[in-house]
């Protein structure tokens, strides 16, 4: 493995800091440790952080940016929600750039028009990465026990999900490959220093 030579010491001042929750606490009650873990970055802390956590952890670790001197750029996994994100407060002060491995959401393709056109019809709420996420994950369920020949059974609903059958879910291609767990599909969204949401 590969450590650029800024990881090694912002590893080891990070790790020298007040864990945010034990295993027993519950996600949204950190007690503003991510906030503090914010304010307490030094000026040598990479400008680019990668943060590996949900949207309200992310939230609370932005407030704490806030004060922070130096531009800081956050990189953050599918999980985040950025709409939720700017809901619950988090400073607009730091940039965020959250990953996600499904189209665009006004993509053109017909899976993401079927998803905001059920969304718009169903729910009151804007269209998101991770509620896309969800609709894919379940179109692709149906197909598959769709196919299932015979009753359905646990055995067979099991069988069938074993196969992983390459499949298109309208223009966006799911395939598995057991030997390597990951997408080369991966878009990005960011929050910009003003809230606004590009992409």
């Amino acid at each position: 493995m590969v450590q650029h030579e800024t990881i090694r010491p912002t590893t080891s001042r990070l790790n020298a800091l007040p864990k945010t929750c034990s295993s027993n606490c519950s996600r949204s009650t950190a007690g503003g440790k991510l906030r503090l873990l914010g304010q307490q970055l030094t000026p040598d802390t990479p400008a680019v952080l990668l943060f590996v956590g949900g949207t309200p952890e992310l939230a609370e670790f932005t407030q704490g940016l806030q004060k922070q001197a130096r531009q800081r750029y956050i990189v953050a996994l599918a999980d985040v929600n950025l709409q939720t994100m700017l809901q619950m407060g988090a400073a607009r002060s730091t940039p965020v750039i959250a990953t996600q491995p499904v189209p665009l959401v006004n993509a053109s393709l017909p899976i993401v028009r079927s998803y905001r056109e059920t969304l718009a019809r169903l729910f009151d709420e804007p269209p998101t990465p991770l509620s896309l996420a969800g609709f894919i994950a379940a179109r692709y369920t149906y197909e598959v026990l769709n196919d299932v020949e015979g009753p359905l059974t646990r055995q067979s609903a099991l069988a069938a999900f074993q196969r992983r059958a390459n499949l298109d879910v309208g223009g966006f291609r799911i395939s598995f490959n057991p030997q390597r767990r990951s997408s080369t599909y991966v878009t990005q969204s960011m929050m910009t220093v003003d809230g606004r949401l590009i992409g």
